[in-house]
């Protein structure tokens, strides 16, 4: 094991080279002795490894278009919305996959007369997907955003939700290991309930962000 010995002057002594030149003689020395004992997983910050042995970012990233739109509805509308697709195979038996996304949802509730029994409810969750079974949820993905009564006596709604989500808790994922087609859902609902609104009621999911990050350790 190289360990270093680092000879500093104390207080009152004189100035000299001598301390100096042992502390670099034992850099020197113990430079050579690096082993096991001091090299160890703990110690290594993998992230300065070559590109892709540790990490990499799907290229398939998808920016700032608008996901879907809703208008004149005052019923409960779902829809699902393609946000990733990957350019290639993932595994899901020695690597951990880790979907992130941002999304902007706005909506004109169209109110006339606000009364305490009005409701705009927004639901959002994330979906996966591949080749041998249909989109199901991410544990823990949903999101819901609820107005209520005067809550709802604004002109319009903005909000922002974002997801960080580890992909490998999907257990068909896990069971499939190897995925070469897997695509990533954003499923979203509203629910509108009034009996004072117009006709023009519109909700939609805009300027979005979407990416998988694999990481191999």
């Amino acid at each position: 094991m190289g360990k270093v010995s680092v000879e500093e002057p104390t207080k009152g002594e004189a100035l000299t080279v001598t301390k100096i030149n042992n502390t670099i003689a034992s850099w020197t020395t113990e430079s050579t002795n690096i082993n096991g004992e001091n090299v160890h997983d703990q110690s290594l910050d993998h992230y300065n490894f070559a590109d892709n042995s540790v990490r990499s970012m799907n290229s398939v990233i998808s920016r700032g278009k608008s996901l879907v739109r809703f208008a004149n509805k005052k019923e409960t509308n779902t829809t699902n919305i393609k946000l990733y697709a990957s350019d290639s195979s993932l595994d899901f038996t020695n690597h951990k996959h880790i979907f992130r996304g941002s999304y902007h949802i706005y909506a004109f509730p169209h109110y006339s007369i606000v009364s305490s029994d009005d409701l705009f409810e927004i639901a959002t969750k994330v979906l996966v997907s591949h080749g041998s079974f249909s989109p199901i949820q991410v544990p823990g993905s949903e999101r819901i955003i609820q107005y209520e009564g005067l809550q709802l006596n604004r002109v319009s709604l903005d909000e922002t939700i974002s997801y960080c989500c580890l992909l490998n808790n999907v257990t068909a994922l896990q069971l499939t290991g190897t995925v070469s087609n897997l695509q990533v859902f954003l499923d979203v609902s509203f629910t509108h309930k009034s009996l004072n609104s117009g006709a023009n009621v519109k909700m939609g999911v805009y300027g979005h962000f979407s990416e998988v990050e694999t990481i191999k350790r």
